[in-house]
């Protein structure tokens, strides 16, 4: 029987209404009025045309270049949509120009680099074809265009092995964006479609030609999944469609990633059904909402000033320095939400389909598992297709994920912050299956009996890793190592009265929220599952 109307859950909804529609937005003014007083703070703050006497943070430099060129990015999908309509949707030549063009634009004269890195990774999966050291091949590939891109590996024209003179310097000298920061999804791409094509060679020896032909012919009704799964014909693994993959504009620059199979379903077969007419027109006004969301929050909430200047070292207050935290990760999630699903609404509109990055609220999460179900799901995918099922998926789970996270934080950068972010979440997922695999256990059957009792230890367990999961993305995404063990220290350790209360405040404000997850699944209206 549901919970929702009982006493019990008034209780914890009275709770969540204190903190979320009083303590946090107090925090926030109080925090943004020490920001505007400390000088170095105020610094990173902006002018605001629509709300002058409140200057909106824009400190973070990925979210200030994407709000920039945004307007320019809405023209670009437009005519790049419009472009594709006119010419075929259905045709390789129309994206792969349109692809190549923006790419151009972004790079410069050095897209040329990125065409022949492509074309690298084509050969050597033509070359080893249906070797078993294909798959080696295609990672030793994907790996040294990581390393490039850590090292900045400076390729220039001026330094051709023939003479290329004054035009060479020129050609170097174009405006354009940094190539090397677009090697990691490449990476992910080629890799893609090295491996689809190995396997796809793999099975062709198998006699499921007839079960192939049946299932293409309902392609239109086959859910994202068994497109990624369903290979295409050996034809369709050509240069041109390897090409138009790697350099599809609306995913260029930051993602969601997406399958070479699932990607060429949509460019061969049929434009994309799953989100069309007013579903996509109400997906585009969620993508607004959420982004005047985030515009307002920048405006009385300036967390990635506060972050950068170090301020919340001087605060005081520990309670200030726990509401810090979490605006500070609601930003962050906002940040990524926005620009990943700008990104996917142009794909939707020409036609492909790619899975939804962000598919739970940051404050919907209580352990690490279904946390990374619901955040960079594309990239999550990724993983688990490529990496950690060919390494023997879930019978090797607790070496597999050391080795997956420990080339996720190498794929972002080679940064302290984030290589202790992908060690601290392998370490508390081995931990987290440790204790569920307790649970399960014959000793906690009779506690299990009890489902008042279980419910409120499984909420306290979900509670204690609400601070994990704080913990460890303030690690890798916001103040780094030292600015985590610092706010943490400041918060609970410095002076251990007020931190005692803050943390017992916070853990029944969490707690309460657990709760509310826990019978959100119970009662089937959120799962722990990206699909």
């Amino acid at each position: 029987m549901a919970r929702w109307c009982t006493v019990e859950f008034f209780l914890w909804y009275a709770i969540l209404f204190i903190g979320f529609c009083w303590k946090l937005p107090n925090a926030a003014a109080e925090l943004a009025e020490m920001c505007k007083h400390e000088r170095r703070c105020a610094s990173y703050l902006h002018a605001s045309y629509f709300w002058p006497e409140h200057p909106m943070d824009l400190s973070d430099i990925q979210w200030r270049e994407f709000r920039k060129v945004m307007p320019l990015l809405t023209l670009a999908a437009i005519g790049h949509i419009l472009a594709r309509a006119a010419l075929g949707r259905r045709r390789i030549w129309p994206c792969l120009l349109l692809s190549g063009a923006f790419v151009a634009y972004v790079h410069g004269a050095h897209t040329v680099f990125i065409i022949a890195a492509c074309c690298g990774s084509f050969g050597i999966a033509k070359v080893c074809g249906v070797s078993r050291w294909a798959p080696w091949a295609a990672w030793a590939y994907g790996l040294f265009l990581i390393v490039l891109k850590l090292c900045e590996v400076q390729v220039s024209f001026a330094r051709f092995p023939f003479y290329l003179g004054p035009i060479g310097h020129w050609l170097d000298c174009l405006p354009s964006h940094d190539w090397h920061q677009s090697l990691s999804l490449l990476c992910l791409r080629l890799i893609s479609f090295n491996m689809d094509y190995y396997w796809k060679l793999k099975e062709q020896g198998k006699k499921q030609d007839s079960q192939a032909d049946a299932s293409k012919a309902k392609l239109s009704a086959f859910h994202y999944k068994m497109r990624e799964q369903q290979p295409r014909e050996v034809e369709e693994y050509d240069i041109w469609t390897c090409l138009a993959y790697c350099l599809y504009s609306p995913l260029w620059l930051a993602g969601p990633t997406t399958t070479f199979n699932a990607f060429t379903s949509h460019l061969r077969d049929r434009s994309q059904e799953a989100i069309r007419g007013w579903r996509l027109v109400a997906y585009a006004l969620r993508f607004v909402f959420c982004l005047g969301l985030l515009e307002i929050m920048l405006h009385y909430s300036p967390v990635w000033a506060i972050g950068r200047s170090s301020l919340y070292l001087k605060v005081q207050r520990p309670d200030l320095l726990a509401s810090y935290a979490m605006m500070m990760l609601i930003a962050m999630w906002m940040k990524f939400l926005c620009i990943w699903r700008f990104a996917r609404l142009w794909a939707l509109c020409d036609g492909i389909e790619v899975v939804e990055n962000m598919q739970r609220c940051i404050c919907n999460n209580y352990c690490i598992t279904s946390f990374w179900r619901g955040w960079h799901v594309s990239f999550n995918r990724w993983l688990i297709r490529y990496l950690y099922i060919p390494l023997g998926g879930q019978k090797y789970r607790m070496v597999n994920v050391w080795l997956v996270f420990g080339f996720v934080a190498v794929w972002h950068d080679a940064e302290l912050k984030l290589l202790a972010w992908g060690m601290l979440n392998a370490l508390f997922m081995v931990g987290e299956s440790l204790a569920a695999c307790l649970w399960r256990s014959k000793a906690l059957a009779s506690v299990r009996s009890l489902p008042e009792a279980a419910r409120w230890i499984r909420a306290a367990a979900g509670t204690t890793y609400v601070y994990v999961l704080f913990f460890v993305n303030l690690t890798g995404y916001a103040l780094g190592v030292g600015g985590t063990s610092s706010l943490t220290q400041h918060t609970f350790l410095v002076d251990w009265a007020p931190g005692l209360e803050t943390l017992l405040c916070s853990f029944l404000f969490l707690f309460s929220g657990v709760q509310v997850m826990l019978e959100l699944r119970e009662c089937g209206l959120c799962v722990d599952g990206a699909g």
